[in-house]
């Protein structure tokens, strides 16, 4: 039986490695221990003079001890503790057999020869390294930089060139954007559509502030200035010069095949009749033409009367169901008075009247004459109407534009 007394002196016998200091307890042999290695660390950190370098005596001494409250210590721990001195006051300037020499802090550090060439190696090829990895970022940053103000150039140039041609920005939409990102890609192998967007958006604001000269848009006998353009924008009303330069426009790529009175023919009929407006065709054969669009204004709402020469029929469209019957009417009035004048017998008989049903419908009360300019493209051109009022933004925009490239677009 191995009692109480024996394994407190065995135990004893295990933590304490130095001899001479078993008389210390074990907080203060444990204070001695880590002096000894922090002593032996600055030993290290003074010859290499580059940091902690971990030697197999350093690794054994330090993982030994984390290990020796198991085991017993190695030989040269102990040889190493057996010779700090027992009062414990400093610490010894010979350790093992070869003796160390202490650097006076107060002298420059000169170590080996050989330390100086490989220290010297060492620093030249990380000065190197160094060097070469700043002169690649050096060139990686200025090449980004170079490509970004080349980018923002181009953005501006093509900014103000759209303010030049259309005298706003209200006709801009992200497709434009798209084409010049397109048009980029093609210069460009790389080109990030989020940085486009984002310099696009910033420079809106810049080119928009800049005073703009005077902007007029002229066609045949038509021309419109920048207040009679921002009817286009938003929800506001369209007034009489739109109206008729786009009628104009229609007239023009139609080639013949479709006339398009002007907004004031109506009025001028519902005051005068048919004598107040007889010369308004003195040099346009009427029934020539195929397709006869007439646009109505109802004092605060437009709509549009539909002739098919060939068909013989007489339609009214309306966005919001508002205009009377008569309207037509008096249309068809005015076409039989035409052809007595004229001496046309066909079509002074055989006319028909209908309402168009089934047509696209505004769901506010502003969008009334874009409504009237898109039944007319539909019509002249022989498209469906298929248009919604989700896509009345974008028509008045596409107007815009058309008005001022006079010309109609596919």
């Amino acid at each position: 039986m191995v009692t109480k007394l024996q394994l407190r002196e065995k135990w004893k016998r295990r933590t304490s490695s130095v001899n001479r200091v078993k008389h210390r307890s074990r907080r203060a042999r444990r204070r001695l221990r880590c002096q000894l290695l922090l002593w032996m660390w600055r030993k290290s950190m003074e010859k290499y003079h580059v940091g902690f370098r971990r030697r197999k005596s350093w690794f054994w001494i330090a993982h030994g001890w984390k290990r020796g409250r198991n085991r017993s210590r190695s030989e040269t721990t102990a040889l190493l503790l057996n010779r700090v001195p027992k009062n414990g006051s400093s610490l010894p300037s010979n350790l093992g057999k070869t003796p160390l020499k202490l650097v006076d802090p107060s002298e420059p550090f000169l170590p080996a020869k050989s330390d100086m060439k490989t220290h010297a190696i060492c620093a030249s090829s990380k000065k190197r390294l160094k060097s070469n990895d700043l002169s690649r970022r050096d060139a990686d940053s200025q090449s980004k930089i170079s490509s970004y103000l080349c980018l923002k150039k181009h953005v501006h140039e093509y900014l103000e060139g759209f303010y030049r041609r259309y005298g706003s920005f209200v006709p801009f939409q992200e497709k434009d954007a798209l084409d010049f990102l397109q048009m980029m890609s093609e210069h460009q192998n790389k080109v990030r559509k989020n940085l486009i967007m984002a310099l696009i958006s910033s420079c809106l604001q810049g080119v928009s502030q800049t005073p703009a000269c005077p902007f007029r848009v002229v066609f045949k006998k038509h021309v419109l200035t920048l207040e009679d353009l921002s009817t286009l924008a938003e929800e506001n009303w369209l007034n009489d010069q739109v109206m008729n330069m786009y009628g104009e426009l229609i007239m023009d790529s139609a080639k013949q095949k479709v006339h398009f009175h002007n907004s004031f023919f109506y009025q001028q009929l519902m005051a005068k009749g048919f004598e107040g407006v007889k010369r308004w065709t003195k040099q346009v054969d009427l029934f020539s033409h195929k397709l006869l669009l007439v646009p109505v204004h109802l004092e605060v709402h437009w709509c549009l009367v539909a002739v098919d020469l060939v068909q013989k029929t007489v339609s009214l469209y309306d966005s919001q169901d508002l205009a009377p019957r008569e309207v037509s009417t008096n249309i068809l009035k005015y076409l039989i008075a035409e052809a007595k004048q004229k001496q046309l017998k066909v079509f002074e008989n055989g006319w028909k009247l209908s309402l168009a049903k089934k047509v696209p419908l505004q769901m506010n009360e502003n969008d009334c004459g874009v409504f009237v300019l898109e039944y007319a493209r539909c019509l002249a051109f022989k498209k469906p109407l298929r248009f919604t009022q989700k896509e009345i933004p974008l028509i008045r925009k596409r107007i815009y534009k058309e008005l001022c490239d006079s010309k109609i677009q596919d």
